[in-house]
């Protein structure tokens, strides 16, 4: 690209930035004039620990009750070494579970814990206190000059190169900046790929490299921060700040799951590239090597649980928008209704979310994001007629579409191909188990989920499977081109791999599932009903004890072996060992 056209782009997101400034300020307003009492905003600021300015009844009964508990559970902490709990995320459940975990962390370990917050982020400030939590560190928004160095920063690194290839991969200290900035790129924009630069792309690099620098500053002013609680890792600010507390030591505490959930914990920064679901493989050898058979008879249960409910291949948070049970369909009336022979194997190609966990495992190793891979397989599938091929969407892609898809081509190869059709959203997608003889996909749950079924699959990206002994990844674009040009000699897939797969499911879905006894069940998404999410809330911090709470039993077993994850020990009798197995290399 041009100089004179970056420079224009420069322009552009100079424009743009201030009135993306000046609209979060709007939107700021609004939601003060909405949510805060006024009169008991100003005693607010005078008695931080006391007043509550929030409107809702339902929060207000929370806070309290959530102060008298742990003010009566009050116990003795150290600063010798500080616990971090961020709370980044505008979703009720998310802030107040990080709150939790670095309750009992620190219970556990004597730990001083500090509150990580923006900057007017009233809310979180106001649950983190109820905590007993008294000391914050605020991330301010940039003002305008600052606005305007961090651009011009940006657009000093993006003359340098000359690809979106390069863009991503923009290091600072072996901290990648351009990789996350194009993931949120994608992830806010709604744009699933960039081909060129664009004003857009400096923008988000210059939050990144903003979000670097500021953080970088809280770290070497205390150098006693050692551990982090920070659940999601992707995206800015977030992956920053996970990327730069591992490369200074700082161990990362990472959740996986809602109301029972196991924690991923990180301690060193060649394990970034990792997703907090990625099982080491030591921990799915002593499963799998002692407890086989339990493990293939509790994952089949779960299955048949989550196809009795309708649950099964679906996304729980979309699942209840859905207004009527999806239908199950047989290979048979699949046949008959597309006039396919029986003699041909059918593939099922599952299309990835196009704007969601696009490098949740870190820089991708053949197609650039999922809509890259998405593109090359349609058009490739044009030209493979040896076996029959049904396209799957991903189960949230219709309720959350980015501003590119692939809907109108889905269409046209389905006029023009005959070995080419597409699954109904009506259907039911646990009917594939008895349709399909292959899935494929970029990096999906099926390319694991499906060889326990029996059924082979292929899958082309790191994964959190892709570390473990179980199905091979495609390594390259050659290997992927052979492996197209054989579908129609696939075959059931061994039962070992069979075996083997149910015990990571099982591991993933039963044995990392860890109670937690004052997190209500709840929806994840920002549409969450709060009103009613704290009034559980509320009664269960009323029964709470230390000794009655399965997760936090579990954390401290965790804690004392040296374990990767929060593993049940309730549902599966394993040896109380050391397992040492947070590196990758377990």
């Amino acid at each position: 690209m041009q100089v004179t056209k970056k420079i224009f782009l420069l322009f552009h997101c100079i424009i743009f930035s201030e009135i993306k400034s000046f609209l979060d300020k709007i939107y700021y307003i609004n939601y003060f004039l909405k949510n805060i009492n006024l009169l008991k905003y100003i005693g607010f600021i005078f008695y931080r620990n006391k007043i509550n300015p929030f409107k809702s009844l339902s929060f207000q009964r929370y806070i309290i009750e959530n102060k008298k508990k742990w003010h009566k559970l009050k116990f003795e902490t150290n600063s010798n070494e500080k616990i971090l709990v961020e709370n980044f995320i505008n979703q009720a459940a998310y802030g107040m579970s990080n709150a939790i975990i670095s309750k009992f962390l620190s219970k556990i370990n004597n730990n001083e814990i500090i509150g990580f917050i923006r900057d007017g982020d009233l809310k979180s400030e106001i649950i983190f206190r109820s905590f007993g939590i008294q000391k914050f560190i605020k991330l301010k928004k940039k003002n305008i000059y600052q606005r305007l160095k961090y651009n011009i920063l940006a657009f000093i690194k993006i003359l340098k190169i000359n690809s979106l290839n390069d863009y991503c991969k923009i290091q600072i200290k072996n901290i990648d900046i351009g990789l996350p900035a194009y993931d949120s790129f994608i992830r806010y924009t709604g744009i699933p790929t960039a081909k060129e630069m664009s004003s857009d792309l400096i923008f988000f690099l210059a939050e990144t490299l903003y979000v670097y620098d500021k953080f970088e500053e809280v770290i070497k002013k205390d150098r006693s921060i050692k551990h982090l609680i920070q659940s999601e890792t992707a995206f800015v600010p977030l992956n920053i700040f996970f990327q730069v507390s591992l490369k200074n030591s700082i161990k990362v505490y990472s959740r996986l799951g809602t109301d029972k959930f196991s924690i991923r914990r990180y301690d060193n920064s060649k394990q970034r590239y990792f997703y907090r679901a990625n099982i080491s493989q030591k921990l799915l050898d002593e499963v799998h090597n002692n407890f086989s058979k339990k493990c293939n008879t509790d994952i089949q249960k779960y299955y048949k649980g989550l196809q009795k409910k309708g649950y099964f291949g679906q996304d729980l948070r979309i699942r209840a928008k859905l207004k009527k049970r999806l239908k199950l369909i047989s290979k048979d009336e699949i046949l008959k209704r597309f006039n396919w022979s029986r003699q041909k194997k059918i593939v099922v190609f599952f299309l990835n979310h196009l704007i969601d966990v696009n490098f949740h495992s870190g820089p991708r190793t053949i197609f650039k994001d999922n809509y890259t891979w998405t593109n090359f397989l349609l058009n490739k599938i044009k030209s493979i007629k040896n076996v029959n091929w049904i396209l799957k969407d991903h189960p949230s892609q219709p309720f959350y579409k980015s501003k590119l898809n692939f809907e109108k081509e889905i269409k046209s190869l389905t006029k023009k191909f005959s070995h080419i059709n597409y699954f109904n959203l009506e259907w039911d997608a646990a009917s594939l188990k008895k349709i399909a003889d292959l899935a494929i996909t970029s990096h999906g749950t099926v390319g694991v989920e499906y060889p326990s079924f029996g059924i082979d699959s292929l899958y082309v990206e790191n994964s959190f499977y892709s570390n473990v002994d179980i199905k091979k990844k495609i390594s390259n674009m050659n290997e992927l081109n052979k492996k197209l040009k054989k579908l129609d000699k696939t075959k059931r897939v061994k039962s070992k791999i069979c075996r083997k797969a149910n015990s990571f499911l099982y591991i993933r879905y039963i044995l990392l599932q860890n109670k937690c006894s004052i997190i209500p069940s709840h929806d994840t998404s920002r549409q969450i009903d709060e009103n009613k999410y704290w009034q559980n809330s509320t009664n269960l911090i009323k029964k709470f004890s230390f000794g009655n709470d399965e997760f936090y039993k579990m954390f401290k077993i965790q804690l004392k072996y040296n374990m990767r994850h929060t593993v049940n020990f309730n549902q599966l009798n394993l040896k109380k060992i050391y397992y040492n197995d947070l590196s990758e290399n377990c």
